[in-house]
């Protein structure tokens, strides 16, 4: 693996942070020489020191999450959210639910506003198998954060794990709104789509694998949900439907042409197509 510079570490956990990314060990890997000397990132030390230690918890590194940890009880004490938050997160990573929860409770007393208590409770429902209250909780939490694309995909995971479309199918057309350059939040719309079935949505979905492939031409598996959704819709005789089969195939061709598992696509593809008449 190519080594990393400082300042390159220090700006892919920045990236990671603002996007909410969740790779635990390429942050504990990144995170080890800007934790040698801390004084050298100001301020931005603490945000990297949270960072750190919810990786550490989700790695299993308690002596990596305590030191991190000693530092920011030592700056903002106990009663501070960010450290209570990281409270909660550590009784979550033991199994200690209730205690969780009722942490996430007396933070939410303190700061009625803050919303990462809220979605921790969400994460506690989830973690306990209770997807109903999970479905409850994270509905109350968007009525309040409407905007937070997190949330809505949190929303669409959920409903799906319950065979909840239409839900499921909303939730991905808030996060387009959200973002509409996005492919994979209109793929998988399509997906769901294509799931629940019915000329109306095989339509849309058509229109949303289509939209995926053009943002991305390189994903197969939009390629192949357009092939699919396009091959049935061309049953009726819907010549537009028929021609973007046709420019799925070949693209897909182009995708996997001298690859080891270019067979594996050809046969897809004739099962697909059907038994040449």
């Amino acid at each position: 693996m190519a080594a990393v510079s400082w300042s390159e570490a220090q700006a892919t956990l920045k990236t990671m942070r603002a996007e909410q990314t969740r790779a635990p060990a390429k942050v504990l890997r990144l995170a080890a020489p800007l934790l040698k000397a801390p004084s050298s990132l100001g301020d931005e030390v603490f945000a990297l020191y949270e960072q750190v230690c919810v990786a550490a918890l989700d790695c299993n590194r308690p002596e990596i999450f305590e030191d991190c940890y000693s530092k920011l009880l030592s700056r903002f004490g106990k009663e501070s959210v960010r450290v209570g938050l990281l409270d909660g997160q550590r009784l979550e990573a033991e199994g200690k639910y209730d205690e969780a929860q009722a942490k996430y409770d007396e933070l939410l007393k303190a700061e009625p506003t803050a919303p990462t208590p809220r979605k921790r409770a969400v994460a506690i429902a989830v973690a306990k198998g209770d997807f109903e209250t999970a479905l409850k909780k994270l509905n109350a939490y968007l009525d309040k954060f409407p905007a937070d694309p997190e949330g809505w995909t949190e929303m669409a995971s959920l409903s799906l794990k319950m065979s909840r479309f239409e839900s499921a199918k909303f939730s991905y057309e808030e996060l387009i709104l959200t973002n509409p350059y996005n492919h994979l939040f209109h793929q998988r719309l399509a997906e769901v789509l294509y799931t629940m079935g019915g000329n109306a949505n095989l339509a849309l979905s058509r229109k949303h694998f289509a939209q995926a492939v053009n943002l991305n031409t390189k994903s197969a598996r939009a390629l192949y949900g357009l092939l699919m959704v396009s091959k049935k819709l061309s049953l009726s005789g819907d010549k537009e439907a028929a021609d973007l089969a046709n420019r799925a195939q070949t693209l897909l061709a182009e995708l996997y042409k001298g690859k080891p598992n270019e067979p594996l696509l050809n046969s897809l593809v004739t099962q697909i197509n059907g038994p040449a008449k």
